[in-house]
Parts: C-alpha cells; structure tokens; sequence
C-alpha cells in the first residue's frame, strides 16, 4: 500500500526536482533524463524491497535470490539493447540505460507479487 502511496509523489519529484537539482551542470542534460526515468520507476522499487522482506522473514531467500538473477539478466540484456540501439531498439544512451533498469524493477516486483499471492501465501 505504500507503494501505491507514495509512487504519485515520487513522480512529481522525477517531473519537477531535475529544473532545481541540476541547474548549474554541464552534462548536457544527462543527470536529469536518468534521474527522471529511475525516479518515475520508484514505486516498483519500493514494492519489490516491501515484497522481499516479506520473502526473507519467511526464510525463502532463494526466491528473492533467483528473482534478482532473472531481473538482473533482463537488465542487462535491456541495456545492451536500449543504450547501443540494437536491432529495432532505438539508440536511448544514458535514457536507456534508465529505462532498463526501471523496466527490470517491474519484472521482479510482478514476479515477486505473483509468487505473494499463491494460495500458500493467503493461508499462512
């Protein structure tokens, strides 16, 4: 519930804090277009560490274990794709990068909220 929360919130920040954070930088842009994708992701981040301390209370750390290796594979395959503009992937630099990794923090989180709501779950 949190997450749901708090996610409106986070979003605005990502919109609106880049213009009064990054004002005086020379990257051309670069700080703000990944903290404006990572922060728009937030509220997936937060579910998936809500969901993995559920998980490691239970003892199933294998699950939180093997749910980071498939979304961190995923990562970097993403990566590849969206930072280098592979194939039909367009070429996104420092946005892809970002995006990659927002993208791979919904998978683990549709995961882990997949594996929560078994039925095994609802009874304990």
């Amino acid at each position: 519930w949190f997450s749901l929360i708090i996610t409106p919130i986070i979003v605005l920040i990502a919109i609106f804090a880049p213009n009064y954070l990054f004002v005086h930088n020379n990257l051309g842009g670069m700080e703000s277009t990944c903290f404006t994708w990572v922060l728009s992701f937030g509220g997936f981040n937060t579910a998936v560490f809500a969901l993995i301390g559920f998980f490691t209370g239970q003892g199933k750390v294998y699950v939180v274990t093997l749910t980071f290796i498939i979304a961190n594979a995923i990562n970097i395959l993403f990566d590849y794709l969206l930072i280098f503009g592979i194939g039909p992937f367009p070429e996104m630099g420092v946005a892809g990068a970002a995006i990659a990794t927002g993208g791979s923090q919904v998978i683990m989180a549709i995961i882990l909220f997949l594996l929560f709501f078994t039925e095994k779950n609802e009874r304990n």
